[in-house]
C-alpha cells in the first residue's frame, strides 16, 4: 500500500491552499472559495453579507451576517454537503475572509 495520497482533512495548517486575495476584492475571495468547493448560491449570499456590513475593525471579529454565513458553511461541512473536512473548512473560511478584510497572513 503506497503513501502517495495527501489528506487535508486533519491537517489544515499543512495545506497548500494559496490565499491570493486582495483587500475588499470579492472576485479573488470568490475564486479561492469556489476552488475549494463553495457553491455559487453560497458565494452570492456571502457577497451580500460582506456588502451589507461595514466592519470597522475586522480583527475584533466579523459582523453578524458574515459570522452567520460562516456558521452555515461549517454546518454544511459537518453534514457532508460541502465536501471538505471540518477543520479545513474553518481554517479556509477564517483565513480567506480575513484576507478580504486586509488582515491575517
Amino acid at each position: 500500500m503506497g503513501h502517495d495520497s495527501a489528506n487535508l482533512v486533519g491537517m489544515p495548517n499543512d495545506s497548500t491552499i494559496t490565499f491570493n486575495i486582495g483587500t475588499k476584492d470579492f472576485q479573488s475571495l470568490e475564486r479561492v472559495l469556489e476552488q475549494n468547493g463553495v457553491q455559487k448560491t453560497d458565494l452570492d449570499e456571502l457577497k451580500g453579507a460582506l456588502e451589507s456590513e461595514n466592519v470597522k475593525n475586522p480583527s475584533e471579529g466579523f459582523g453578524p451576517k458574515v459570522s452567520g454565513w460562516i456558521a452555515k458553511m461549517m454546518q454544511q461541512a459537518a453534514s457532508g454537503s460541502w465536501q471538505i473536512g471540518l477543520g479545513a473548512a474553518g481554517n479556509l473560511l477564517a483565513r480567506a475572509i480575513a484576507k478580504y478584510y486586509g488582515i491575517g497572513d
